[in-house]
């Protein structure tokens, strides 16, 4: 729902002293939409879509791997799914989830995030 040239904001953190649990919010003019531990939190638009009630009470989030307490106490959850779903897409002929453009792109985000905490300048993507 947040084009690429609309502005927008992400805050992800895996690993916060004392051992919070992992989060991500990201927000924009249509929308927020916070995650914790993989449960939706907050799921809020200013045009709400048919179906994102069933969204969110289906979200599978455990609430309780805080990887910030001990990297053992982040599971594998989010790679598994997304595994599963690529080889049910082979099976199936259809495009996965996530294609390879979409991965492209948080992969970019990931490395955008890394240069600027090394140079300490703000990077565009």
């Amino acid at each position: 729902r947040i084009a690429p040239s609309i502005p927008s904001a992400a805050g992800v953190s895996t690993s916060c002293a004392p051992g919070f649990p992992r989060r991500m919010e990201f927000s924009g003019v249509n929308g927020t939409v916070t995650f914790e531990e993989d449960k939706i939190l907050r799921w809020e638009f200013t045009e709400p879509r048919e179906g994102d009630a069933e969204l969110v009470a289906n979200s599978s989030g455990k609430g309780e791997n805080h990887g910030g307490r001990t990297p053992l106490g982040i599971t594998i959850d989010g790679h598994k799914a997304q595994l599963d779903d690529f080889a049910c897409a082979i099976r199936e002929g259809r495009q996965p989830a996530v294609n390879g453009r979409e991965a492209r792109r948080a992969i970019e985000l990931i490395c955008a995030i890394y240069e600027s905490a090394r140079s300490g300048k703000t990077v565009y993507l």
